[in-house]
């Protein structure tokens, strides 16, 4: 048979569908996919089932939770929902990780219905799996009342430092960022121990809170920032012996709590909160919280590295921290609920 020319109308076709189809290689991003889990109730204390006060906390629930999947785990950075039954997370893999959450009789139940998605650069490229661009530390943003999902939300990364902005309302798991300009000192920040605490202020101004994990070679004390849109200034955290810093949360009356852990081989895992109140957050200031608790053995401890403060309907502040298990067996995954009682209102 008679070879036939391509007629003009066939390489026109074949032209548009090559540009339509982008670079090559390129690809739509990964959808964000359900992995099987479990999720298991634990005690506040192994020693007593029935004790549930330390110092200013009242344990309200907590589970352990499991899952077979290699990319659940590292959880770093914690956001949950105003109505309680979600939450949205960071992992240091470079991981978004959603879930229900199952609060029943006031307290914590269950979490469900894990997804997983990689998080991904400002190419659209995923980060999981890539440690050095895609360790994800902290997490904030705003979560408006009876939406699915956060509208935005900030992520602090180590390593390579940077806190980056995502629209998630508009993009969702598909979000790609924005940076937000650091102060030069940030980059100071060892490798492994860089912006481990963001939050939000809760104003439409979107100024940030953030300490680094411990303090600078040959400083006595943690660096901080708070950092708005074109400018920040800078303070200071008293460290307590060997805690560093881990996340922040804010109450609703404006002030923070900070989560800091600990670890030695013969005192194993530690968690401290203290409140900074919001008017001790300004330039130059040398902070030094009241401690609201510290968890050690025999209370349910892991290496804590999440938290996320909420109100719920009847007007408890409550307090939920998560674990990052670091991907290794002997350690993890664990959500705890603490309601704060105390005199702030």
């Amino acid at each position: 048979m008679a070879n036939r020319k391509p007629s003009f109308a066939a390489i026109f076709t074949a032209l548009t569908a090559l540009l339509l189809a982008g670079p090559a290689g390129a690809a739509e991003p990964p959808s964000p996919f359900a992995i099987s889990s479990s999720s298991t109730p634990v005690p506040m204390t192994s020693e007593d089932p029935d004790e549930n006060r330390i110092g200013a906390l009242i344990y309200q629930g907590g589970v352990e939770i499991q899952s077979p999947n290699d990319n659940f785990g590292g959880l770093s950075g914690l956001l949950v929902s105003p109505d309680l039954t979600r939450f949205l997370a960071v992992t240091d893999k470079g991981a978004w990780v959603s879930g229900q959450i199952v609060i029943e009789r006031g307290k914590l139940k269950a979490v469900r219905n894990l997804e997983l998605a990689s998080i991904l650069d400002k190419d659209g490229e995923p980060l999981l799996g890539k440690k050095k661009k895609g360790d994800a530390e902290s997490l904030t943003g705003n979560w408006p009342e009876g939406a699915p999902a956060p509208s935005k939300v900030f992520v602090s990364f180590e390593q390579n430092h940077r806190i980056e902005e995502y629209n998630f309302g508009e993009a969702g798991f598909k979000a790609r960022p924005k940076p937000r300009p650091l102060p030069k000192k940030v980059s100071k920040a060892s490798h492994n121990s860089g912006l481990e605490s963001v939050e939000w202020d809760g104003t439409e101004d979107e100024n940030l809170l953030a300490f680094v994990e411990e303090p600078f070679k040959d400083k006595d004390t943690i660096a901080g920032w708070f950092i708005g849109k074109t400018d920040a200034f800078s303070l200071k955290l008293i460290p307590h012996g060997s805690y560093k810093m881990t996340d922040l949360g804010r109450l609703p009356n404006g002030d923070y709590l900070t989560l800091e852990r600990r670890f030695s081989p013969l005192g194993g895992v530690g968690a401290e909160i203290r409140r900074l109140p919001a008017s001790s957050i300004t330039k130059d200031a040398r902070l030094d919280g009241e401690v609201l608790a510290q968890l050690a053995p025999p209370l349910t401890v892991d290496n804590m590295e999440g938290m996320s403060v909420r109100l719920d309907q009847e007007g408890r502040t409550l307090i939920f921290i998560v674990s990052d298990d670091n991907f290794n067996p002997l350690q993890r995954t664990i959500l705890l609920m603490y309601e704060l009682k105390s005199d702030t209102p």
